[in-house]
């Protein structure tokens, strides 16, 4: 029957899904007892997902919901393709983040499997009190699952991400039955079916435009935050405790997506971000080839492990080539050379709470966080404390540059994120895109051979529990806006072919747009 499959379906056979198989392997596995180390439980889950995969010829489409593992399928092979499983739960983005990272480090397509239904939503956490407390079910209500604005925005964000094809989980729910008996589109099928209207009048989307990297360590095993945490609770590969690398993990995710890890109200399943959906998450095991694709690399978790010689060479052609790489105190290992750090790393350690920019011209305070003393040689300090012992510094090596960071895993003593770390992505993320966005929006950046595509989207307004309708505030409208560095031959709105009034003043190119409550715009800006 394989064999059939594969000779009749030819190209338009993209492999067997193996469902939510990282769930299965955290929730359902009893072949494998408890792991004592990271490398004991990489190697049973190796074992466990090629031996599954076998059963489907080695040909998987992997499928990863509530546990970020993707690139582990591309590492153990046998893989067609990637799937995500963005539904109404937390950690939405970074489902897709994963997914499409695994895809493009691993060189296969990546999909998408939406999932609107009750039965995916936020409802898992709390139905179980909705049950015992009050006369329902959640997950049975009429209005439970997604508000329809969710679905919109989720089509048309995965669509410019670069998805290669897009399923519904629960299709049914695009239609509906008239009060004669017929049957007819559904409001959600409505806006499904105006999306491929516009996929088929759109099909020139270019490639989403994502210059910054973030490297994982090879075993990290990390779960981001479970929507069941009372069954499996927060635990490296769902049975190790934390440790500073995977709170590491956290901070720095949180900061990119805000309010990822709310679980209640539809309002946080999808987050605006300050810097853009610019960023792709690889292993520590890319190629040199995949890293010069990035202009920024900031390596997160315990990247000290895999830092053999290997890996510091990619690192160094990579920083040589042009990169900017952005390395932390503790995951220097004991052979990351000091001449690219342009410091010395000494074992003194010290208290702060107070960060400092480099002229003086603007300062922070949190909680306590201990730092390593380092010895700036070639490197200039670009934060420092108030007593100027470096935080951050950077070092011009080639064409490139080393950022080093000498708070360990850049957490306060408590293990939440350091009272710079928005500052520092912002830095390290300015001027990677031909435009400025001001507004409490997410967008994303596409490029075609002639122009660049800006998706737009307000998350904002739409108030949805498990058990309600949703509720629009119409007060939440945003108005965005876009800031360009060079005069644009035109400037038209995608989906409805208007064309966009651009001004000139003295802070340069720029115009305005308005998006609504839970809506998308998305703007081609012609060189």
């Amino acid at each position: 029957l394989h064999e059939r499959l594969v000779r009749e379906a030819g190209d338009r056979f993209l492999g067997y899904s193996s469902t939510e198989w990282s769930d299965c392997y955290v929730f359902w596995s009893t072949e494998n007892s408890a792991a004592t180390t990271r490398a004991e439980a990489y190697e049973q889950a190796q074992g466990w997902y090629q031996k599954h995969a076998s059963t489907r010829h080695n040909f998987i489409l992997p499928m990863c919901a509530t546990w970020h593992y993707d690139h582990y399928a591309g590492e153990w092979g046998g893989v067609s393709g990637f799937m995500d499983e963005p539904g109404i739960a937390p950690e939405v983005q970074l489902n897709i983040l994963f997914a499409r990272g695994a895809a493009r480090q691993y060189g296969k397509p990546w999909h998408s499997y939406v999932a609107p239904g009750a039965h995916d939503a936020h409802t898992w956490i709390q139905n179980g009190y909705f049950i015992k407390n009050r006369p329902y079910d959640a997950q049975k209500t009429p209005t439970g699952g997604s508000s329809i604005a969710w679905i919109k925005r989720m089509l048309y964000l995965t669509y410019m991400w670069g998805t290669s094809s897009l399923k519904n989980e629960s299709p049914a729910y695009e239609t509906d039955m008239t009060v004669d008996g017929h049957t007819a589109l559904s409001p959600m099928g409505e806006v499904a079916d105006e999306f491929f209207a516009f996929v088929a009048t759109h099909p020139d989307r270019g490639v989403c435009h994502t210059p910054f990297g973030l490297m994982l360590d090879r075993m990290h095993g990390w779960n981001g935050h479970p929507i069941l945490p009372d069954i499996c609770p927060q635990l490296a590969w769902g049975c190790l405790p934390l440790d500073g690398s995977d709170h590491m993990k956290d901070a720095i995710f949180q900061t990119i997506y805000p309010h990822q890890f709310d679980a209640f109200n539809e309002w946080g399943q999808l987050s605006p971000t300050p810097y853009g959906d610019i960023f792709d998450v690889m292993l520590s095991t890319a190629p040199f080839e995949h890293l010069e694709d990035y202009a920024r690399l900031m390596l997160i978790g315990d990247v000290a492990a895999d830092m053999d010689s290997a890996l510091i060479d990619r690192l160094d052609r990579y920083v040589h080539g042009g990169g900017t790489l952005v390395i932390n105190v503790a995951q220097l290992g004991t052979h990351f050379p000091s001449e690219l750090l342009g410091v010395n790393v000494t074992d003194h350690r010290i208290t702060s709470n107070t960060a400092v920019s480099f002229n003086g011209d603007w300062q922070i305070d949190g909680s306590q966080f201990t730092l390593w003393r380092v010895d700036p040689r070639e490197a200039n300090c670009l934060l420092t404390t108030n007593d100027g012992s470096p935080l951050v510094t950077q070092h011009v090596v080639g064409a490139g540059a080393v950022v080093l960071t000498t708070v360990p895993f850049l957490l306060q003593d408590n293990l939440n994120a350091t009272c710079f770390l928005p500052n520092l992505l912002a830095w390290l993320s300015d001027g990677l895109l031909p435009f400025q966005v001001f507004g409490d929006v997410e967008f994303v950046a596409n490029r075609t051979d002639n122009a660049w595509l800006l998706t737009l989207l307000n998350h904002r307004g739409i108030y949805k529990v498990p058990t309600e309708r949703e509720v629009i505030d119409q007060r939440q409208r945003q108005r965005v806006r876009i800031v360009l560095r060079d005069a644009p031959a035109r400037v038209t709105d995608w989906i409805n072919e208007t064309t966009v009034t651009v001004r000139k003043d003295n802070s340069g190119y720029q115009f305005d747009i308005d998006i609504g409550p839970g809506d998308l715009r998305i703007l081609k800006i012609d060189d």
